[in-house]
C-alpha cells in the first residue's frame, strides 16, 4: 500500500524516475504475494487430493478389513484431519512471518533512502545559499566600485565647472568669446556625461524597474533624479550633471515628491532608500 501511494505521489509531482522505481518495487512485492497465494492454493489442492486418496484408501481398507472396528477407523480419520489442519496453519503462519519480515525490510530501506535524500537536499540548499551569498557580495562590491567611480566623476565635473566659473571672471575671457566657448567645450565634456548616464543606468536598472512598477507616472528625468538622491549627491552635483540650476533641482525634487505621494513631513531620501 505504501509503495502504491508513493509511486502515485511521485507521478503527480512529474518525478517519473522515482515513480517508476516505486512502481517496480510495488510490482515485485505484488508478484511475490501472488506467488505465495498461488503456492498456498496449490498446497491446498494437493492436500485435498491427498485427502481424496486417503478416503479411497480408507474405503479399500474398510472393504479388506471387514473385521476392523469402526472406532479404529474414526481415530485414523481424526488423526489425518489434525495433521492436515496443523500443516495448513503452519504454512499460513510461515507465510505471514515472511510477509512481515519483507514489509519491515522495505520500511527500513525506505527510511534509509528518505534520510539520504533529506541529507542530500540539505547539502544542496546549503551550497546554493553559499553561492547566492558569494554572488551577492560580488555584486555589492561591483556596485560600490561603480558608485565610487561615479562620485569621483561628479567631483571631477564639479571641479571643472568651478574652474570654468573662476575663469569667466577673468578679463581675458570676457573679451574673447570664441576662446571662452572653446574652453567650455574642453571643460564640459559630453563623454564624461555620457559615461555617467551609462553607469548610473546599469547600477539602478532594478531600482528603476521597482519605481516604475509602483509609480508608472515617473519620467526618465524623475528616475534619474531618484537614483542621484539614492546615491546621496548634493543639489549642486545634481544640477551639474543634469545641466540645470540648483533652483531647478529643488523644483524637480518637489515635483518628484508629489508624484511619489510623499507628505512634507516625510523624508524624500529615506522614502527612496526604502524602495
Amino acid at each position: 500500500d505504501i509503495l502504491e501511494v508513493e509511486y502515485s505521489v511521485y507521478e503527480a509531482q512529474n518525478d517519473y524516475e522515482k515513480s517508476f522505481n516505486s512502481y517496480k518495487e510495488y510490482k515485485i512485492l505484488e508478484d511475490s504475494l501472488k506467488s505465495i497465494e498461488n503456492a498456498s492454493k496449490i498446497e491446498e489442492i494437493g492436500l485435498k487430493k491427498t485427502m481424496q486418496i486417503l478416503e479411497k484408501e480408507k474405503e479399500v481398507q474398510s472393504q479388506k478389513l471387514l473385521f476392523s472396528t469402526q472406532k479404529e477407523n474414526d481415530s485414523k480419520i481424526r488423526l489425518y484431519l489434525v495433521l492436515l489442519i496443523f500443516t495448513l496453519v503452519f504454512i499460513l503462519l510461515l507465510s505471514l512471518y515472511f510477509l512481515r519480515v519483507n514489509k519491515l525490510n522495505k520500511e527500513k530501506e525506505l527510511a534509509l533512502k528518505n534520510e539520504s535524500l533529506e541529507k542530500l537536499n540539505n547539502e544542496l540548499i546549503a551550497l546554493k545559499l553559499e553561492k547566492i551569498e558569494k554572488a551577492k557580495k560580488i555584486l555589492e562590491s561591483e556596485v560600490n566600485d561603480k558608485n565610487n567611480r561615479i562620485k569621483s566623476l561628479v567631483h571631477s565635473i564639479n571641479q571643472k565647472n568651478d574652474l570654468l566659473d573662476d575663469l569667466l571672471e577673468e578679463p581675458i575671457f570676457k573679451e574673447k568669446q570664441a576662446l571662452l566657448k572653446k574652453l567650455k567645450r574642453i571643460i564640459d565634456s559630453e563623454e564624461e556625461r555620457a559615461f555617467f548616464n551609462e553607469e548610473i543606468n546599469q547600477i539602478n536598472a532594478n531600482f528603476y524597474q521597482k519605481l516604475k512598477e509602483k509609480f508608472s507616472n515617473l519620467s526618465e528625468n524623475d528616475l534619474k533624479l531618484s537614483s542621484m538622491l539614492k546615491m546621496g549627491l548634493s543639489s549642486k552635483e545634481m544640477a551639474t550633471l543634469l545641466s540645470i540650476s540648483s533652483s531647478s533641482v529643488d523644483v524637480a525634487r518637489s515635483r518628484l515628491r508629489k508624484k511619489l505621494e510623499i507628505s512634507k513631513e516625510e523624508s524624500l531620501i529615506e522614502f527612496i532608500n526604502s524602495i
